[in-house]
């Protein structure tokens, strides 16, 4: 096993997110998710990676512009709200999708997105400031 920094872990931590935002942005990148993994629920899945992928730790958050960690704060509060809506259910993605919640997520998303691409995705295999 190859040893990496904790800096080149969260550059490639934060690659992950901009996947799971730009899959949450676009309905037709769920609906593929959704026929990709038929035996997964979509929503829930999405809502799991976003917790997986953007984690409370401090250190992990060096790797993030204000702006992105701004508009990640925005992306949390309606993740928040889908989950809330969805309570213990488990809807199918088109279902899903046209909840006033989910639609609210996937335009934080979207916005959320744009930010990123300013900076683009960081290299996995060495370290940038």
């Amino acid at each position: 096993m190859v040893d990496i920094s904790g800096r080149l872990l969260a550059q490639r931590t934060r690659n992950n997110l901009m996947d799971v935002l730009e899959t949450v942005a676009f309905v037709d990148e769920q609906r593929v998710y959704q026929a990709e993994v038929d035996w997964i629920n979509v929503p829930r899945e999405l809502l799991a990676q976003f917790d997986e992928w953007f984690p409370e730790l401090d250190e992990w958050r060096q790797v993030y512009t204000a702006d992105e960690l701004q508009t990640i704060e925005q992306v949390l509060s309606r993740r928040d709200a889908v989950g809330s809506a969805l309570g213990s259910s488990f809807p199918d993605v088109e279902a899903v999708q046209l909840l006033p919640e989910w639609v609210a997520f996937a335009e934080a998303a979207r916005k959320a997105v744009a930010v990123f691409q300013v900076r683009g995705r960081l290299p996995d295999d060495h370290e940038v400031s």
